[in-house]
């Protein structure tokens, strides 16, 4: 293998020389007849490089390892595939691999090799949660009659695109966690529908009194998250009109004892969770009197 390496892509077995000489290359053997056995195909793993040795027969015929009903050809060559690896190498002449999206490299001149590498000059990447939510905001529109939206952490989101959500007539649960909107563009928003919501997250937002206000116009509210955003004070008045609320986060929140009064109005609270606000423990005992069916979570993660 590093002959092999040194040959053919020096640049890549360089920098695992010098990972190696600083202590971060990390590498690992999985072997079923070891005490305890590891098998490969148990593990979900992401690595550079992969080395089979022998795989279904050892020399001269003898024996036989990673082969069982349960170690089929096709779950094998789909686990190596799901590494990612930039080199897959096969010693012996039992195995025949043959992993998705790879090319194979046959090497003549080393004794029953054979070298697999991704077909696609750039590495492939992995698909995030982030690439997702982007392709969501992309075909918003394509989204009219959803009665469920995510849209957390997206990079960027414009005015249209908050009226187009303000347009969906079904919407039930919307999720805009770490949207990088103002204020005043969520409650726009807000104002100009959002009518049927029943959930509504605006964790890690610019959510502040304006937008506070404008949530009050959605009576069919019973779950409001706010966790990590600077709420707090007078603005809290403004949910004492949503009489469906039930779930209120403020986790990480301004919100103080000086907002005892306006969280004891919603009668209708069933959780309330203010682990990490500024509220002292006279204010949670407090509210604790004014909401007796109230499940208020003061712990931290």
């Amino acid at each position: 293998m590093k002959l092999w390496l040194d040959r053919n892509d020096p640049d890549f077995a360089e920098r695992l020389r010098v990972a190696r000489a600083a202590g971060k290359l990390t590498e690992d053997c999985y072997d079923l007849n070891s005490h305890p056995p590891r098998d490969f195909l148990a593990e979900s793993i992401r690595v550079d490089v992969v080395v089979l040795h022998n795989l279904w027969g050892l020399p001269g015929g003898t024996g036989s390892t990673g082969r069982s009903p349960l170690h089929e050809s096709g779950r094998w060559n789909r686990c190596l595939a799901s590494t990612e690896a930039r080199y897959i190498f096969v010693f012996g002449g039992d195995f025949h691999a043959e992993p998705d999206g790879y090319k194979r490299i046959d090497e003549p001149s080393l004794y029953y090799l054979t070298v697999w590498t991704q077909a696609d000059i750039q590495r492939r990447r992995r698909i995030t949660l982030a690439d997702l939510t982007e392709a969501r905001l992309a075909r918003l529109k394509d989204f009219m009659a959803n009665e469920m939206l995510d849209l957390s952490h997206v990079s960027a989101i414009a005015s249209d695109q908050l009226a187009t959500i303000a347009g969906m007539p079904n919407l039930q649960c919307l999720v805009l966690s770490g949207v990088p909107a103002t204020d005043s563009e969520i409650a726009a928003m807000l104002r100009s529908g959002c009518r049927s919501l029943q959930r509504l997250y605006l964790d890690q937002t610019s959510v502040a009194s304006d937008s506070l206000q404008a949530i009050a116009s959605c009576a069919e509210l019973s779950l409001l998250s706010l966790n990590d955003t600077f709420v707090g004070g007078a603005g809290l008045n403004h949910l004492r009109e949503l009489p469906r609320l039930e779930t209120l986060c403020l986790v990480n929140t301004n919100v103080s004892d000086a907002d005892v009064e306006s969280v004891s109005i919603l009668r209708n609270l069933r959780i309330l969770a203010l682990a990490g606000s500024r509220m002292s423990r006279q204010g949670i005992d407090a509210l604790t009197q004014s909401l007796p069916q109230c499940a208020i979570d003061i712990a931290e993660g």
